[in-house]
C-alpha cells in the first residue's frame, strides 16, 4: 500500500486522487527527499506518479495538467489535479499568466491566459508558481500522495522511483501528459497503459 502523506488537518477528496497507481511490488530510492519550499502550497495535492526532480535530498514537482481547451491565448485547465490554482503572475508553459477566470460553461475548470503559451488541447502544459524560474527536468516518479492541507510550510516528505520493471499505470498519474518526456528521462520505470498492457492472460 502506498502511503498518503498529509500534513495539517482539513478533509478534502479529490477527483482521482490517490489511485494505485503501482503495479507489483515498488522498492523507492534509498534516500526520499523534503518537498522544495517554492512549491509547498497551502492545499496542495502532488498525487503518486506525478514527475519530480530529486536532488540532494529536495523533492522539485512537475505540475504538469491536461489543456482542456485553447482559444488563442487562453487555455482551460482542470486544476483540481494538484488543487493548485494558477494566479496572475505564475507561469503557464514557461510564459507569464496575466489571468484567470472560472470557464464560463464549467465553473471547476480554470481559464488561463498567457501569452505564446504554445499549448494545445489535450496536450500537457506546466503551471509553475511566480517565484520559480522554469520547470524542472523529471529523473523519477513521486511513490506516495503528498498533501499538504492548510499547512504551507511543512517540511513535507516524499520518497521517489527512478527503477521499477512491473510497471506503473502511467494514464492514473499527472505523467500521463508528458509520457515520451517520462519514458527518456526515466526510461527503467516501465509505462504500462491500462487496460491495454496490464493484466495480460494467457
Amino acid at each position: 500500500m502506498v502511503s498518503f502523506n498529509a500534513y495539517g488537518t482539513t478533509a478534502n477528496e479529490y477527483k482521482g486522487s490517490h489511485k494505485p497507481v503501482w503495479l507489483g511490488t515498488v522498492a523507492p530510492h534509498a534516500v526520499g527527499g523534503v518537498l522544495a519550499e517554492k512549491f509547498r502550497i497551502k492545499g496542495a495535492h502532488y498525487p503518486a506518479g506525478t514527475p519530480v526532480n530529486l536532488a540532494n535530498g529536495i523533492l522539485t514537482p512537475v505540475i504538469v495538467v491536461e489543456a482542456k481547451a485553447v482559444s488563442g491565448d487562453v487555455v482551460t485547465i482542470d486544476p483540481s489535479v494538484f488543487n493548485i490554482a494558477p494566479a496572475v503572475g505564475d507561469k503557464l508553459n514557461g510564459k507569464a499568466i496575466t489571468a484567470v477566470a472560472p470557464n464560463a460553461t464549467n465553473a471547476s475548470l480554470l481559464d488561463v491566459t498567457a501569452a505564446s503559451h504554445g499549448a494545445t488541447a489535450g496536450s500537457g502544459v506546466t503551471i509553475l508558481p511566480s517565484t520559480v524560474a522554469s520547470a524542472a527536468t523529471p529523473n523519477a516518479y513521486l511513490y506516495n500522495d503528498i498533501y499538504l492541507g492548510e499547512l504551507s510550510d511543512a517540511n513535507a516528505t516524499g520518497a521517489a522511483v527512478d527503477f521499477h520493471g512491473e510497471g506503473i499505470l502511467i494514464d492514473f498519474t499527472p505523467a500521463a501528459f508528458m509520457k515520451a518526456a517520462m519514458k527518456t528521462n526515466v526510461p527503467n520505470v516501465i509505462q504500462v497503459e491500462f487496460p491495454t498492457d496490464a493484466f495480460v492472460t494467457e
